[in-house]
């Protein structure tokens, strides 16, 4: 499954994206604002890179999750949540063009010698517009969806300072996902 380091092209074996973001004006900003945060310790070249790395880890979300996430949220689709089934045995949901979007905040605490410094949020946000697609809801679960296609934004950021931005063009989803067991709503 895609996850947002795809969708960002930040995957581990590809490090030509580290070399983009050490170059940019904003992730140089952000290195100031980095090395205030932490007074006191020498901050050097390699601990940015490591620090990069590991705001990939935090990239590895599934994209279909977050579908899932933003899906479950919509008042169309919550409806479904305590309806009998129909005859047919699921409600076939048509989605319309439709925009999604999630924040994540994750922290890194960096550790020198033992002693663990001050921890450095940082702000993941992804928009998703999505055009198309259905949702078969069973027993108030969402069973299976089928995907349209979809353009998205994305930015990974710290303070407001931008250390990485992704656009999309336009991009057929992979079909169909299952759901086994079904995603409650």
């Amino acid at each position: 499954m895609q996850t947002l380091n795809s969708f960002f092209e930040t995957q581990k074996d590809s490090p030509a994206w580290v070399n983009s973001i050490e170059g940019s004006a904003e992730f140089s900003q952000a290195k100031q604002a980095i090395a205030q945060e932490l007074t006191g310790f020498q901050v050097s070249q390699s601990f940015f890179e490591l620090m990069i790395m590991k705001l990939c880890e935090a990239l590895d979300i599934e994209v279909g999750k977050l579908l899932i996430q933003g899906w479950r949220k919509h008042q169309e689709i919550i409806q479904y949540r305590d309806k009998p089934n129909p005859p047919s045995g699921f409600h076939e949901v048509t989605l319309l063009e439709h925009t999604l979007v999630s924040k994540h905040s994750p922290t890194l605490q960096p550790v020198i010698n033992q002693v663990p410094l001050k921890k450095l949020k940082f702000d993941i946000i992804v928009k998703l517009k999505l055009d198309g697609g259905k949702l078969f809801i069973q027993d108030g679960m969402i069973s299976k969806a089928t995907t349209g296609s979809c353009t998205g934004s994305g930015s990974l950021e710290y303070k407001g300072y931008k250390i990485l931005e992704k656009n999309t063009a336009k991009y057929d989803l992979p079909g169909s996902l299952e759901f086994d067991p079904g995603i409650s709503l």
